[in-house]
């Protein structure tokens, strides 16, 4: 993105011999913008980016210009010309993506993203974290997100409209202006203070709840079942790869009332019934320690490779 200069680091690695292994978390090395384009439901990026319609609603950066075809034809350019380049999309979803890309020539190799299974497991004693942000004793369901802008906060905004006086909503990650505009229903945190504090929300929660359309993986789904949480997220990206029936729920985008069902039958099921499967699930598809393996064995591979 704005980080790194892409054409110095791209043409001084293309003159190399090096076996480069790339991987990506998002779509921006495929697109003349944005790094998602599935909620306003674009595909120019499959041709060729032009008339950005992402400009006036970018999250991060006010920009005023549409650059979006010369970053396109740039980093087609750029990207295309390394020879020794092996893409590591996190999600057969963006797999899929990558090869319908002008990048569908490369390698790739699927590697999910791995997370710290001793930080992220089931913790007891959470009398001092319900104390602390003030979690009444009901069913509790919990949102997480780093920037909650196309997270979904609106869809909770709208579900805590429908749940019964019996749950609570806990959110992590608002700024203070928004924590003051919510309604009772609804507990917002700004920050944890750490991960093993984050690690005991999940642990509290009896449903983890993911509403947002465009996740290449989806870390906070995966760390939630870690902790033995059921989740709940849309069936659209990376979301739906990573639960099954045993972990929790698949609903339609924006579709309150079947995340409202899916409460209904964790109320009369109970989260233990969810929990063990979750950590599984977790241990033997999204641990830190396994996607090592794979990478360790991917650089076996191309180093095999580039030898032969």
């Amino acid at each position: 993105g704005c980080y790194l200069n892409i054409e110095v680091l791209f043409e001084y690695l293309a003159r190399k011999n090096f076996q480069i292994i790339f991987t990506l978390h998002d779509c921006w090395s495929m697109t003349g913008h944005c790094g998602h384009f599935t909620e306003i439901n674009c595909d120019k990026w499959k041709t060729g980016c032009v008339h950005c319609p992402q400009i006036k609603r970018e999250r991060f950066w006010p920009f005023i210009l549409d650059r979006s075809t010369y970053n396109f034809n740039l980093k087609k350019k750029l990207f295309t010309n390394v020879n020794n380049l092996t893409l590591v999309p996190v999600s057969y979803w963006l797999e899929r993506v990558v090869k319908e890309s002008f990048l569908k020539e490369k390698s790739i190799y699927v590697i999910y993203n791995g997370i710290d299974t001793s930080v992220f497991k089931p913790k007891n004693n959470l009398d001092v974290i319900k104390q602390k942000y003030n979690i009444p004793s009901k069913l509790i369901l919990l949102g997480v997100a780093n920037v909650w802008e196309n997270k979904g906060l609106d869809d909770f905004l709208l579900l805590s409209k429908k749940i019964s006086d019996d749950i609570v909503i806990v959110l992590v990650g608002l700024s203070k202006k928004q924590i003051s505009k919510l309604p009772t229903k609804i507990i917002g945190i700004e920050r944890t203070e750490s991960k093993e504090e984050l690690a005991q929300l999940y642990s509290l929660a009896d449903l983890f709840i993911n509403p947002s359309v465009e996740e290449t993986f989806g870390l906070t789904t995966v760390e939630a079942m870690s902790c033995g949480t059921p989740v709940v997220v849309y069936n659209s990206t990376a979301s739906p790869e990573l639960v099954t029936t045993e972990t929790g729920f698949v609903v339609e985008p924006h579709d309150i009332e079947g995340i409202k069902r899916s409460i209904d039958v964790v109320c009369r099921v109970s989260k233990v019934h969810y929990s063990c499967a979750c950590r599984d699930r977790v241990i033997k598809y999204y641990s830190q320690r396994n996607q090592n393996k794979s990478y360790y064995s991917l650089y076996e591979e191309v180093l095999r490779d580039s030898i032969e």
